[in-house]
């Protein structure tokens, strides 16, 4: 083997291993560059992926289609890749990195991380009991709890047993489980 071929091949294995394939699925991260079919990312951990691109590949900013060459170095992308066989990044789409303004009022009232659906098998006082699909479920009914009935804003009065509803809720600082908004449709 000549200097020349050990030099080379010394630089490609340099070069392979700064950039590493991207894996299978969804991929966040920034753009580096477009170049020759290849789309390069910096993702969150500050690795560097490479991925090839052809012109079946759906490129997307701001719901528009745009073309590889609209991406700019800097660009905060999402990936959707697979393997055949090596990494193919089938759709490229530009995503926000800001967030929605929120108003302050809506910092005071809880938005709730649980979500159920279920059929209302008792009612009584400030408890709504569901049963769902794993069994039964007892939530406590706020003052502020809010009932949608059809699409429209109703009284607690309006939800009667054996309405199939889906409830938004949370825990209290009690750790009792409240629904923040009920709501149901009539058949």
């Amino acid at each position: 083997m000549t200097l020349n071929m050990r030099f080379m091949l010394g630089l490609l294995a340099t070069s392979l291993g700064a950039q590493t394939s991207m894996p299978v699925g969804i991929i966040r991260g920034d753009v580096v560059s477009t170049q020759a079919g290849e789309l390069t990312i910096r993702n969150n951990q500050n690795i560097v992926l490479g991925c090839f691109y052809d012109a079946r590949t759906y490129f997307e900013r701001d719901r528009q289609s745009i073309v590889a060459g609209g991406l700019v170095a800097g660009d905060p992308v999402e990936v959707v890749a697979d393997r055949t066989p090596n990494c193919y990044a089938r759709t490229v789409q530009v995503v926000r990195t800001r967030r929605p303004q929120r108003y302050p009022a809506e910092l005071l009232t809880p938005r709730g991380d649980m979500a159920f659906g279920g059929v209302v098998v008792r009612r009584g006082g400030r408890m709504i009991t569901i049963k769902t699909r794993n069994g039964e479920i007892m939530l406590r009914l706020r003052p502020d709890t809010r009932y949608l009935g059809d699409g429209l804003r109703l009284d607690a009065e309006a939800l009667l047993v054996n309405a199939h509803v889906f409830i938004r809720g949370g825990r209290n600082v009690d750790g009792d489980m409240e629904a923040y908004q009920v709501i149901w449709e009539t058949r």
